[in-house]
């Protein structure tokens, strides 16, 4: 291997140890720098939100475009085939699209309807989530897919954009691989509650909670096993052993729910691929501060917590963080409104207070925003080489 092959293949297990240190709460030689990055990295690299999603090859070109510039210590996701239908199969809901129902450069839109109806969850009880989806995803995408047999051809489509999917996916790690950076996730999808939420609409799987708690709880746990074994699957053909879950909506319960409803399934989840070998990232949406004391019940070191800017990341730190690695959390609203001094003095803060002694990777709170400053986003990369060494 010549010597810049050399370079390139210690810069790649390097930045590997680094964060994997931090997941085993360890103290690497600094506090690693990745980010979920998805319209910013479009915007940046001068294509519409559209292209990004719908032409693979573009997407990853784009990632190859943000790695290069920022430098992160892991590739996040890799680029993949963001067909409708395979949206569909993520988010079971109506979305509305960059380039079809909207303008070109938005971010796609979830939309609350409830086409599961009660009665599908004595269904998802019975046959389990897979055999769901398959009667369900007519409903949501009604132009690819139509009940019977006269929906063989759309479901030859899913089989057929999901290989593509899996293929451009190993081609972006890759990709990143040959630049010097490992990649961080090698999947991910929403949790069994957040899909059943999505499906059935946040409005009438509120009062489901109220009405029918033992229903939801028992149709949610029948919907684990299905989800893990895909996630086993997708670290599996990635090669990378981390796979992301979007726990988005779980911290809207009360704490006793979230323990009757949310705390079962998360335990599961992680502890079933915590046994296999994979870390589970939980991407934890919105305010998760009044359920950090539930969160030490997860076995330690078996997942990172992705936090998103709403949960008090310095008491997530004090309460679990000798426990769980914990990923964030500079704020969309400084990256877009800032300036490069406050990008800097609030990751100093991050670095010195949640990465006291390890355990800590630096992020966006969730995407970096589409409006970011290119400026404010490379500073995180310099906060960690100015103060982020131990």
């Amino acid at each position: 291997m010549n010597q810049g092959g050399n370079e390139i293949k210690q810069k790649f297990e390097e930045r590997k140890r680094r964060v994997e240190a931090a997941i085993r709460l360890e103290t690497p030689d600094r506090v690693p720098f990745t980010t979920m990055v998805y319209s910013f990295a479009a915007r940046f690299a001068g294509i519409s939100v559209h292209d990004y999603i719908f032409n693979p090859r573009e997407n990853r070109r784009v990632h190859r475009i943000f790695n290069q510039e920022f430098e992160p210590d892991m590739n996040y996701l890799p680029a993949t085939n963001l067909h409708p239908l395979m949206v569909a199969l993520a988010q079971p809901c109506p979305v509305r699209l960059p380039g079809r129902e909207l303008p070109p450069d938005e971010s796609w839109q979830c939309f609350e309807e409830p086409l599961m109806t009660v009665e599908d969850y004595e269904y998802i009880i019975r046959k389990g989530m897979p055999l769901f989806m398959r009667r369900f995803l007519p409903k949501i995408r009604p132009q690819f897919i139509r009940p019977g047999i006269s929906g063989l051809p759309g479901r030859l489509k899913i089989l057929g954009l999901s290989i593509s999917a899996i293929t451009t996916a190993i081609a972006s790690i890759r990709d990143a691989g040959k630049m010097g950076f490992p990649t961080f996730l090698g999947g991910g999808f929403e949790s069994p509650f957040c899909m059943i939420s999505l499906a059935r609409s946040l409005k009438e799987f509120s009062r489901d909670i109220h009405q029918r708690p033992e229903t939801v709880s028992r149709a949610i746990q029948r919907s684990v096993p299905s989800l893990v074994r895909v996630a086993k699957f997708m670290s599996r053909i990635s090669g990378v052993p981390r796979v992301l879950i979007g726990f988005h909506r779980e911290a809207f319960l009360s704490p006793r729910q979230f323990r009757e409803l949310a705390l079962p399934e998360i335990r599961e989840i992680t502890s079933l691929l915590s046994r296999a070998g994979v870390v589970t990232v939980l991407h934890c949406d919105s305010d998760w501060t009044p359920h950090l004391e539930a969160l030490q019940e997860l076995p330690e070191k078996s997942c990172v917590l992705e936090f998103d800017g709403a949960t008090d990341i310095f008491k997530a730190k004090k309460t679990i963080g000798k426990r769980l690695c914990i990923k964030g959390d500079v704020p969309a609203r400084i990256l877009a409104l800032g300036t490069k001094d406050q990008v800097l003095d609030y990751c100093r803060k991050l670095i010195e207070e949640v990465g006291e002694g390890g355990g800590f990777i630096l992020a966006s709170g969730c995407e970096i925003p589409p409006d970011a400053k290119p400026e404010n986003v490379a500073a995180m990369r310099e906060a960690v080489e100015k103060y982020g060494k131990y």
